[in-house]
């Protein structure tokens, strides 16, 4: 089985297999984390991400060695929808690194190159 993701206005759902007779069922998606953009980056990047249900909201870069170098949002209450932050890359190194989301349980991550 497979799942499909689909947008119904901003939340992102997943359907999803039902146990028994039940067929399919949408279930909301706490989180989702889109790629960064740009992605290699000069100067600033775009981190857009949906939550399915207001959270409260932690946003962290690290490089290549798990080192925290950013904290883009710490304890944020957003609602349900979608959401942007933005990361200046000012200062960083040129290299591999790692955004990580938290939202609540859920957390998600992706990667963004810093390109000088």
């Amino acid at each position: 089985h497979y799942s499909v993701y689909r947008v119904y206005t901003t939340l992102f759902l997943r359907p999803s297999i039902g146990m028994g007779k039940g067929g399919l069922r949408d279930q909301v998606e706490p989180l989702r984390l889109a790629a960064v953009r740009p992605n290699p980056v000069r100067s600033s990047a775009e981190i857009r991400f949906a939550l399915g249900a207001p959270a409260t909201v932690r946003a962290e870069v690290f490089n290549a060695i798990g080192q925290r170098v950013a904290v883009l949002a710490d304890g944020a209450a957003l609602g349900a929808g979608e959401h942007d932050l933005t990361w200046s890359v000012e200062g960083a190194a040129s290299g591999v690194y790692i955004v990580r989301v938290t939202a609540g349980e859920a957390r998600a991550s992706t990667s963004v190159v810093v390109a000088r």
